[in-house]
């Protein structure tokens, strides 16, 4: 098991609330699967957004 520094601690899980946050407006703007994939690829282009992930 890994330990991280109490002080990381609260970092980490404000990026995972935000990281969360995230998903779900990107959920609700493109209603299908694919998740981060489906927006490179409607943001960057079809080759760019493959590229990206």
């Amino acid at each position: 098991m890994v330990r991280t520094p109490k002080s990381h601690a609260s970092t980490d899980q404000l990026f995972t609330l935000l990281d969360g946050a995230r998903g779900q407006v990107l959920a609700a703007v493109y209603q299908t699967s694919g998740g981060t994939y489906i927006y490179r690829r409607e943001r960057l282009a079809l080759w760019r957004g493959f590229a990206a992930g």
